[in-house]
């Protein structure tokens, strides 16, 4: 089975996905810290995410995600901008599950002048 911290449509994403917050704490307090995180797709939200909350995450210096979607609740209110951490974002212009300007959009919540972008015709 596919393992995953919620699936399009799932009323209980939110809750999900504060459980895998609190299971990725644990383990970066346990076998971290760690320089950066990669993710794709869903995981490359997830790093953005746990990006928005360094606070929780000691250490973390960039992220990578690649193919990430935006959700509005990976991000909190007071998650304006994420500042001092440097980001590889990377987008296909054919991606027919997550839209280049849902990507972009998740992009912009980086501070620009650490933001580098990478877009491919896949």
């Amino acid at each position: 089975a596919t393992r995953s911290w919620g699936k399009y449509g799932d009323s209980n994403e939110t809750e999900s996905f504060e459980k895998s917050i609190q299971f990725l704490t644990q383990v970066w307090s346990q076998q971290g810290p760690f320089h950066g995180v990669l993710g794709f797709s869903m995981g490359g939200s997830m790093a953005c995410a746990i990006a928005a909350r360094k606070h929780l995450f000691q250490g973390l210096r960039f992220v990578i995600a690649a193919g990430a979607t935006y959700k509005s609740f990976l991000f909190r209110s007071e998650d304006s901008t994420i500042d001092e951490l440097h980001s590889l974002h990377i987008f296909g212009r054919a991606d027919k599950l997550v839209p280049l300007k849902v990507s972009k959009l998740l992009a912009e919540k980086f501070n620009s002048s650490l933001t580098c972008f990478y877009e491919h015709e896949q």
